[in-house]
């Protein structure tokens, strides 16, 4: 099978191209594999976000939510949390950002 050349723009692995049942677990994993900024670009205005408690938050899509909230491309949330970590206060759990 032919595999086109990786996409710069929209960071296409080859094994995007390839039937999930004839991938080996290493191709499945690579073909998965995001940026927090491309993960969190398929929130919609107006979605409620649960954030996990603690540790179990990833702090970088908590920036990359809060950068898109300030940065005016989102609006609209429905916040949750409990038991915020110090990464939480300083991306999310901001006047700024909760306050659009």
């Amino acid at each position: 099978m032919a595999y086109r050349t990786p996409n710069a723009t929209t960071q296409e692995h080859p094994a995007n191209h390839e039937p999930a049942a004839n991938r080996s677990p290493q191709a499945e994993y690579a073909a998965k594999l995001t940026t927090a900024e491309r993960a969190v670009r398929r929130i919609a205005d107006g979605s409620t976000l649960c954030l996990a408690l603690a540790v179990g938050m990833p702090g970088g899509l908590a920036k990359a939510v809060a950068d898109r909230i300030t940065g005016g491309d989102l609006k609209g949330l429905d916040l949750y949390y409990q038991h915020s970590m110090p990464y939480s206060e300083a991306t999310l759990i901001r006047p700024e950002v909760l306050s659009r």
